[in-house]
């Protein structure tokens, strides 16, 4: 978990940042940092690494599903952010982190819906999610899913090829992936180097799976239009995991949704401080539009 905490007194929200696939909190430091700057330090941010995929987490041999990454930040929510005095919460969800995002904030609101106590109204509200270039339902006409589907039924053979590069000469390990990747910046390729090892891609590569087994069925578009005006999705041009045919289907399932259409992005922006800053005012301010139009000062 990574934080960047209010240097202002007194915080006026507290920003939760939900990571996709590869989940290490790591790739969103640069975004987290301009969105800090862009509250002039007012806020609260956390980034919390999805469970086994960075090298801080428990190196136990177990593996997490899609399920258990929701509760592990239903428990986060609950434990660090849901607590008496403390200011309102906007958590901003990354591809797989904004379906993760949507269904934990929806399981913490049933919950506290069907809790009577009359400590509830002193607890922060969760008033805006920013659903970040998402994935929300899986697209079988796409060639690069369909591969990634099935690499992904290969997580722990995966893993034990991660650790074998793991092991080679960091200088190596540098050249391997910018053989592969090439538009990493420094920060991005150090969160990279953290894959290779077992744990890390068993995990990326078995979180994938249930990925795409859990997310095969039609979109929850009921999810988006329960939130209402509280969701923002934002989309990238020519993404693959929300394609411009999935954008239209949402919009017909859910007329009223918000939609910011950005156009210089693209979908791993957290790998590239330029794209991350320029997201981060982008999201800044939709945040503050909300805010307003909530009649808050957050």
């Amino acid at each position: 978990m990574f934080s960047i905490r209010a240097d202002t007194g007194t915080s006026r929200c507290q920003a939760l940042v939900i990571p996709g696939n590869p989940g290490a909190a790591a790739y969103y430091t640069p975004f987290m940092q301009r969105l800090f700057e862009a509250f002039g330090g007012g806020i609260d941010i956390y980034s919390l690494s999805q469970l086994g995929h960075d090298q801080y987490g428990l190196n136990t041999g177990r593996v997490f599903n899609l399920r258990e990454q929701i509760q592990h930040k239903v428990a986060f929510l609950k434990e660090r952010m849901l607590l008496p005095g403390r200011p309102p919460i906007v958590i901003l969800g990354h591809s797989i982190g904004s379906y993760i995002a949507m269904h934990a904030a929806h399981q913490i609101e049933q919950e506290l819906h069907a809790n009577t106590s009359d400590s509830l109204s002193e607890l922060p509200g969760i008033v805006q999610i920013l659903a970040i270039f998402p994935f929300l339902t899986v697209d079988p006409s796409c060639p690069r899913q369909r591969f990634l589907r099935a690499a992904a039924s290969w997580a722990s053979l995966i893993g034990h090829a991660a650790q074998l590069v793991g092991r080679l000469p960091v200088s190596l390990q540098r050249w391997v992936i910018q053989s592969y990747a090439q538009n990493l910046d420094q920060h991005a390729l150090e969160a990279t180097l953290g894959l290779f090892q077992r744990h890390t891609a068993t995990n990326a590569f078995y979180l994938a799976q249930h990925e795409f087994n859990d997310l095969a069925a039609p979109a929850d578009w009921w999810l988006l239009e329960y939130y209402g005006r509280r969701v923002a999705v934002l989309c990238a041009p020519s993404d693959m995991w929300f394609p411009e045919h999935q954008q239209e289907e949402m919009l017909l399932k859910v007329p009223k949704i918000q939609v910011h259409r950005m156009k210089d992005q693209r979908h791993d922006f957290c790998v590239s401080e330029k794209l991350s800053a320029m997201l981060a005012g982008d999201c800044a301010s939709i945040m503050t539009a909300a805010s307003k139009a909530q009649g808050a000062d957050w």
